[in-house]
């Protein structure tokens, strides 16, 4: 491997043992951050990836027992019944077949799950290592691989939340590194090459379906790039793209008996034609609802809004905001092939956000830009590069040592920041809160539980659930096609209660109408916790002790 600026030609067995070394730090960074901040699964993501693996591993293939509403309705609507697990449609399947393979190796349970993510974390620092090293020097890839293993959005929050996002992030840095250097080089970029790359773009597509928005751009490129004579190129990208997605559509229609297009009306649905949670909604979207007078409206208000966010947002995206104007600089400035790289990672970012504009942002508080992830690291690497080629300059040098300096504190205080403790009234972790071990212990283990905490329930407490509807006029539809057979309200903020402003409503304003609508709906008070609220049933049975 050649180091670009420097030209020292290193050995295979040199490079495996740097890599290694990255590896170890890495992940023993990650063990201690999993000591000392993780104390449950508390993202939907964590919990329900983790239940999908247990089933991986204990051959019951890709299925679950925890579902949206809205893809319940799909299932009633397709005629797809099932009384245990389901099908799995719905979240990313190269992710829950990672997770799976890593919560093997590493014993299972919540170890396992998070394992995956810090693993996936420690090649990513390595890519970033060597992508630096190719474009810049050794220098600045140390430099840019310790910020991006320090970060405490990544350490204290992707590496223990379960996101597909960090694997995702290192099919994307990988992928581009290897397309760009196609796209330029003639003797590097034949229909082989392109052929390989393309398997590599779909193994992204199974692990985050949203790639597929990129497609066109990595089919004109070579087009662009080279006219005609590339043609052959983008259909071999084209063709073994569509091996792996072959493979998933024909799994889901094997399963359905159709495709599943819920995945993206739901999205597209969102604050236009449906609620800001249409995967809570007991209802099934066709491209006909959205052919209604004034749509355009309210899709370019949503485009608006959605960027409006975004941009508000800037100062913590990624917890790197700081140094977003300098790897702007050294993108402008950086020399070949680093501004090349820079102008196509720009072209896929700016695509991405007017897209997703369209369709879906999320605010995750220190881990905000999480459906952005992929292009942290290179505002790492583009920041610490303007630096380091400014370094025999004293005021650049005072300028790198005040904006490093900042950064670190700013990272500290948010590693202070986070709770080392469980925020529940039991301090206890997710799965020793009290009335998760009611209904482990309880409820039967055949039953269905409606709640707004599913995945945890599934995970902890080994009980079938699904997710409270946004509408509470939607349980009787919901439970005239599907059992139901309790409903636990959480109260704890993983519940996110505030996203559900009916059922909040009743509970905080009228909990006597809250029981007067439970009790038309057929159910009964069983037990109450400081942190919930559980009714079953009349007429279901108790677990026998």
């Amino acid at each position: 491997m050649l180091d670009s600026d420097e030209s020292v030609e290193l050995s295979w067995k040199t490079c495996l043992l740097i890599s290694a070394g990255i590896f170890a730090f890495v992940l023993g960074l990650f063990l201690l951050s999993f000591k000392t901040y993780f104390h449950g699964g508390e993202s939907f993501e964590f919990c329900h990836y983790a239940e999908i693996a247990d089933n991986i591993l204990h051959g019951r293939g890709l299925s679950t027992v925890v579902h949206f509403p809205i893809f319940l309705a799909y299932f009633a609507h397709l005629g797809v019944r099932f009384s245990g697990a389901g099908p799995s449609v719905d979240r990313f399947v190269f992710f829950s077949y990672w997770s799976a393979l890593w919560s093997l190796i590493g014993g299972g349970g919540d170890f396992g799950m998070a394992l995956g993510n810090g693993v996936a974390h420690a090649l990513w620092v390595i890519l970033l290592y060597w992508v630096g090293r190719w474009l810049f020097n050794e220098r600045t890839a140390t430099i840019s691989a310790l910020l991006w293993t320090l970060n405490p959005m990544m350490l204290a929050g992707h590496d223990l939340f379960g996101y597909p996002d960090v694997l995702f992030g290192v099919f994307f840095g990988f992928l581009n590194v290897l397309y760009y250097q196609a796209l330029c080089d003639s003797t590097l970029g034949t229909p082989r090459v392109y052929f390989g790359i393309g398997l590599l773009a779909g193994g992204a597509y199974l692990t985050r379906e949203s790639f597929i928005f990129w497609l066109p751009l990595y089919l004109a490129s070579p087009l662009v790039v080279a006219g005609r004579r590339r043609w052959s190129c983008a259909a071999a990208f084209l063709l073994a793209f569509l091996i792996p997605w072959t493979v998933w559509a024909f799994h889901v229609g094997d399963k359905l008996g159709a495709l599943n297009p819920q995945h993206f009306m739901q999205v597209l649905a969102k604050d236009t034609i449906g609620s800001h949670m249409p995967w809570a909604e007991y209802r099934v979207y066709t491209y006909s609802d959205f052919m209604t007078p004034g749509i355009l409206g309210k899709f370019m208000h949503k485009f608006l809004s959605y960027l409006g966010l975004f941009m508000r947002n800037l100062p913590n995206l990624w917890l790197e905001a700081l140094l977003i104007p300098f790897a702007i600089a050294g993108m402008l400035t950086a020399p070949r092939p680093a501004s090349g790289l820079a102008t196509w990672l720009s072209l896929l970012f700016g695509w991405q956000l007017f897209v997703f504009s369209f369709l879906h942002y999320e605010y995750l508080s220190y881990m905000s830009g999480r459906y952005y992830l992929w292009f942290a690291p290179f505002i790492i690497l583009y920041a610490v590069a303007f630096f380091e080629r400014r370094c025999a300059s004293r005021l650049w040098s005072l300028t790198a040592i005040v904006v490093l300096g900042y950064l670190l504190h700013y990272w500290v205080v948010g590693y202070r920041s986070i709770p080392r403790k469980s925020d529940h009234p039991s301090h206890q972790s997710i799965g020793s809160w009290p009335e998760i071990v009611y209904m482990r212990e309880n409820v039967p283990a055949n039953a269905w539980i409606l709640t707004n905490i599913p995945a945890q329930l599934a995970w902890y407490g080994k009980r079938r659930a699904i997710l409270i509807p946004i509408h509470t006029e939607d349980v009787p539809h919901l439970m005239k096609d599907w059992t139901v057979n309790y409903i636990f309200l959480s109260y704890h903020r993983i519940g996110e209660l505030y996203n559900f402003t009916e059922w909040q409503r009743l509970l905080t304003e009228s909990p006597n109408s809250l029981n007067e609508m439970m009790s038309g709906f057929g159910f009964k008070l069983e037990k109450t916790f400081d942190e919930g609220v559980l009714f079953r049933k009349v007429g279901t049975g108790v677990k026998p002790k």
